[in-house]
């Protein structure tokens, strides 16, 4: 992984609590204008980082940088960081335009100066009707609005959020998801984010790190950890997911042919993590995801194809989400539009389920 010029570089980051390892190792770089997530289930040492990160917990071992400077050991607030907590951390007896001059104020910045800038990013975040208003007088909504302009108005190195949209409903959740993007890339700023939502990190990032147990289960865009996960775990926890069982026959380098029971032999992607754990005749898996695999006759050009019978459906809208069970009694779930795609099938129906080679990974059992 690069780092010449790195924004963040954290090296074998530990923070252990007795013998319980919270964060047990975590190394990664992140490029300057990149925005990182860090993405797991609770308990899997996000937030612990995030904090380490800003100063607020001492690491037990390992090291910290930015822009290439060494703070493990420096105070947070001589880091040149600027924080978005879920709860907002707004002061309620400040206006707006207070709350947001604030960190300029603590920095010696002049009160006119300080007003004029704050003034400059409570525009960025859509409120200069609101700059009078104190935090009580704001939707939820509003409020984290306030507390963004107020962590970017001092042009911090490095932006940490922690879960700042977990308290909102699913529809402004999503606006607020496209506005920090936006601020994002129209600033240039390096952000690193904390969530437990899948959708937050594929939609928003440049690089996910998925978290388990206090270890980097995966770093990489968010398009590879979606399609081509790198082991089950992080398959498993990224969106829907299909795990086909099957016994490796042959394989090369970038494939291989596997048995699924008595179905037939199938061709499929081969990662790099799964060669060493997997050999002729190893118990292995298939990944798929429910949108790439396809309800289809014999003669559809799929490179696999198994056949199945329907045992159920859900409608989902736009789309339908059926379950199917193969000839050897696994079942999976296939996601099929409801406009344009096949013909009509139910429960009890007969069919073939059909995927593109490159569409199933294969990874440890």
């Amino acid at each position: 992984m690069a780092t010449s010029g790195a924004a963040l570089q954290l090296k074998e980051l530990q923070r252990y609590y007795e013998s319980f390892g919270a964060v047990r190792g975590v190394s990664l770089s992140l490029e300057p204008g990149q925005f990182l997530t860090l993405l797991g289930p609770s308990g899997s040492g996000k937030t612990t980082t995030l904090l380490m990160i800003a100063g607020f917990l001492e690491p037990s071992a390992g090291e910290i940088l930015i822009n290439q400077r060494p703070v493990t050991h420096i105070a947070a607030h001589k880091r040149d960081i600027g924080m978005v907590f879920q709860n907002y951390a707004l002061f309620p007896h400040m206006t707006v335009t207070d709350n947001v001059a604030f960190p300029l104020k603590m920095r010696g910045i002049a009160r006119k100066e300080a007003r004029e800038q704050a003034q400059h990013f409570i525009e960025k975040v859509g409120l200069e009707r609101f700059a009078r208003r104190f935090p009580a007088q704001l939707s939820g909504g509003q409020q984290q609005r306030v507390a963004l302009a107020r962590a970017l108005v001092f042009s911090p190195s490095l932006v940490l959020m922690d879960e700042p949209l977990g308290a909102l409903d699913r529809r402004l959740r999503l606006q607020m998801q496209e506005e920090i993007k936006k601020l994002q890339v129209d600033l240039g700023l390096t952000v690193v984010y904390v969530t437990h939502d899948q959708e937050e990190a594929l939609t928003m990032s440049d690089r996910v790190a998925v978290m388990e147990n206090g270890l980097i289960a995966s770093f990489g865009p968010p398009k590879q950890i979606y399609e081509a996960p790198d082991n089950r775990f992080v398959a498993g926890f990224i969106g829907e997911s299909n795990f086909i069982q099957c016994q490796v026959r042959q394989q090369d380098q970038n494939y291989a042919l596997a048995a699924v029971g008595d179905c037939g032999d199938v061709r499929v992607l081969m990662r790099q993590s799964a060669q060493a754990g997997a050999s002729a005749s190893d118990d292995s898996v298939i990944f798929v995801r429910p949108e790439r695999l396809h309800l289809c006759t014999p003669d559809d050009h799929y490179h696999n194809k198994l056949s199945a019978s329907v045992v159920g459906e859900i409608y989902l809208g736009d789309a339908t989400l059926f379950r199917v069970r193969l000839a050897d009694g696994q079942e999976v779930r296939v996601k099929r539009p409801n406009r344009g795609i096949g013909a009509p099938l139910h429960p009890g129906d007969h069919c073939f389920v059909g995927w593109q080679t490159d569409d199933g990974v294969l990874l440890r059992h």
